[in-house]
């Protein structure tokens, strides 16, 4: 988990959460969220990539260092923070949709 090692991050998360779920379940639902949020991310970023810079993170994610691969997306991202929350964001519209559908 690259973007969301910080514990802000899973707090933006866990606060959007029903309250009473379990502690196990909790933290198996933020970390399907947080693995969707970073897919979306990556793709999202990898359009404003160079080739040289895809390969490098290609490189990153197969080494599987959220460090390095947080250091790169800060790098060459200029505007991480608010891609970052633009998709959060996004996804907490999907969930309210889905559960007032219910």
């Amino acid at each position: 988990m690259f973007i969301f090692s910080q514990k802000s991050s899973r707090d933006i998360l866990k606060d959007f959460f029903p309250k009473g779920l379990p502690p196990e379940k909790e933290e198996e639902i933020l970390d399907k969220m947080i693995d969707l949020l970073q897919k979306r991310l990556l793709l999202r970023v990898a359009d404003n990539l160079t080739s040289a810079q895809k390969g490098e993170l290609d490189a990153l994610l197969k080494n599987n260092d959220p460090s390095e691969i947080g250091a790169f997306m800060e790098k060459n991202v200029e505007n991480m923070e608010e891609v970052l929350s633009e998709e959060i964001e996004k996804l907490k519209k999907e969930i309210e949709e889905f559960v007032k559908a219910e």
